[in-house]
């Protein structure tokens, strides 16, 4: 697969109604994967809350289960007949949608505002990298990377979401 989207855009929508704002920003990614190297140390490797010792290996290839199984054969670390290669069952879809900003803002009335001596006053709340939706297991389908990493999840922060309280004066 190909860590490079075949399509990435976004939407903007600001509405106003009296003294109220409203704005929300989405961001979109469709068509790229992610090679998810997380997922590769905590399935198979028993460092890890809920690695090959669970769930994973009972579902990991043997002769018995042939292409039935829902994961590639289980190695412990110590006996690695693929010499630790990489495999599509760590391979997934990358696309998202995500609701990068969502913001409420009040404009207090000029005659309300001029009484304080003041020519504007605004107040407002924002939010930020709040809502994701994705297919994607790992912690965030962004994942950072250059050169030889690109697409590749080693183990990638996710955005932090941010909230925000603002407030506008005039003079």
């Amino acid at each position: 697969g190909s860590p490079v989207p075949d399509y990435t855009g976004g939407a903007t929508l600001n509405l106003q109604w009296k003294n109220l704002e409203f704005e929300t920003y989405w961001y979109a990614s469709v068509g790229n994967e992610i090679f998810n190297q997380s997922k590769w140390f905590t399935d198979f490797f028993g460092t890890f809350e809920g690695s090959a010792k669970g769930e994973v290996a009972k579902r990991s290839w043997t002769p018995a289960l042939g292409n039935s199984a829902d994961a590639p054969i289980w190695e412990s670390a110590s006996n690695l007949s693929t010499s630790g290669a990489a495999n599509s069952w760590y391979v997934e879809d990358g696309s998202f949608v995500r609701l990068q900003r969502l913001a409420l803002s009040y404009n207090f009335d000029t005659d309300l505002v001029q009484k304080i001596g003041l020519g504007k006053l605004k107040v407002g709340l924002a939010a930020n990298n709040i809502w994701t939706m994705t297919k994607y297991s790992g912690l965030d389908p962004v994942v950072a990377g250059a050169d030889t990493n690109f697409g590749i999840d080693v183990g990638n922060y996710p955005a932090t979401p941010s909230y925000l309280f603002s407030v506008e004066l005039g003079l």
